[in-house]
């Protein structure tokens, strides 16, 4: 069997056991800390992951692995697994029902496998490179709308963001489409868009993205007919602050409104 064809065999039958635990600790009382400002860690977070790194690393002992929880280990072969074990965590702290467990595995730098699992809805996306991108059991694509004013977003900007360092852009960005929304996880937030649920995401950090939370759905959006590119519509890069991501005719219309007189 191919290395993916495993990896991708592997994350069908460990997605849903991560996300029991996680469904498990929902509602109970948590060990919480904080990591940072508007950042926190339970102790849900921690076992998850520790748990997925030793049988990744039992399973594929030449595997890079980096986990948001401090799990990192070098490869010395062409992949790395990216972890985020609850990506949504403030959502999971407040008992608000959007969080999910994300691991994505690139390639030389290059999304080839994502899965995301939402527990509490029993959603489980999943991609591999040349797989499709699905959702369950039935096959999923980005949006077919035309026009972006005719669909909704999901902005995940942050202070010192190069979007909230040019206000010109936050209006142009509300006005460019039906709705916007911001969910508190960026991986559920890129799965909806490869499911056509939504049509674009606008992310932005003031240091580079973590991949942890990037990488799954990068891969669900490819995979579904979309792309996901910096504001100059390249490549993202580990030292990329921002992405938008969605169907390509979308995706350039979102960055013409900011590349319009007045930026």
């Amino acid at each position: 069997m191919a290395v993916l064809e495993e990896i991708d065999e592997f994350l069908n039958e460990w997605m849903p056991k991560l996300g029991a635990i996680a469904r498990a600790g929902f509602g109970s009382a948590l060990e919480v800390r904080m990591k940072s400002p508007g950042q926190v860690v339970t102790d849900f977070d921690v076992r998850i992951e520790e748990q997925v790194a030793a049988e990744i690393r039992a399973r594929w002992p030449d595997h890079a692995l980096v986990g948001e929880e401090g799990g990192r280990r070098p490869g010395s072969g062409e992949f790395t697994w990216w972890i985020d074990p609850i990506d949504g965590t403030m959502n999971f702290v407040r008992g608000i029902p959007l969080f999910a467990v994300s691991i994505g595995v690139a390639r030389h730098g290059r999304p080839v496998a994502g899965h995301v699992f939402d527990p509490l809805h029993e959603e489980h996306f999943r991609a591999r490179a040349g797989g499709g991108a699905w959702l369950n059991e039935r096959r999923i694509s980005v949006s077919g709308l035309e026009r972006l004013i005719d669909g909704n977003a999901h902005l995940e900007v942050t202070p010192g963001d190069a979007f909230l360092q040019r206000p010109a852009w936050l209006g142009r960005m509300h006005a460019a489409c039906a709705k916007t929304r911001k969910l508190g996880a960026l991986s559920l937030e890129l799965a909806y868009v490869a499911a056509g649920r939504a049509e674009l995401v606008a992310a932005g950090k003031s240091e580079p993205l973590c991949w942890w939370d990037i990488c799954a759905g990068w891969a669900l959006i490819e995979e579904a007919g979309g792309i996901v590119v910096d504001l100059a519509r390249a490549p993202i890069r580990e030292a990329s602050t921002e992405l938008v991501a969605g169907p390509p005719r979308l995706v350039d219309q979102f960055l013409a409104l900011l590349d319009s007189p007045g930026r």
